[in-house]
């Protein structure tokens, strides 16, 4: 069920890329840098919750086996995992865009590859 949701997610945001390209004037290019833009977003309220400590639901930590985790960083997602698998899919992108760049335009996918893999 896990891969369906996966594959379902991932087939939306394509088809959201596709309109956005088909309706708009938007390049491939600007609609990547959005997502990447929208998930450092989501990567500091992820960093957020890590600093402050937010509480969450203990169904998605096993404390018979980690007991010692206080806190998994969920951004806006219910699930870490989740949240985590969205970063990750994101991190390639943000880590492509820094190496084109060149000079000071290099500096903003520097930092946002860092805030994704922070959180």
């Amino acid at each position: 069920m896990d891969y369906l949701k996966a594959f379902l997610v991932g087939g939306a945001l394509c088809i959201i890329g596709q309109l956005l390209i088909d309706k708009t004037k938007l390049t491939p290019a600007r609609i990547l840098v959005a997502y990447v833009v929208i998930g450092v977003l989501l990567g500091a309220v992820g960093v957020y919750q890590k600093i402050v400590g937010v509480e969450q639901s203990l169904i998605w930590v096993d404390t018979s086996m980690f007991s010692d985790i206080d806190t998994r960083v969920f951004g806006t997602f219910d699930n870490p995992n989740v949240f985590g698998e969205y970063l990750v899919m994101l991190m390639p992108v943000a880590f492509a865009l820094f190496l084109i760049e060149r000079g000071r335009r290099r500096v903003f996918p520097g930092v946002t590859f860092l805030i994704m893999g922070a959180s």
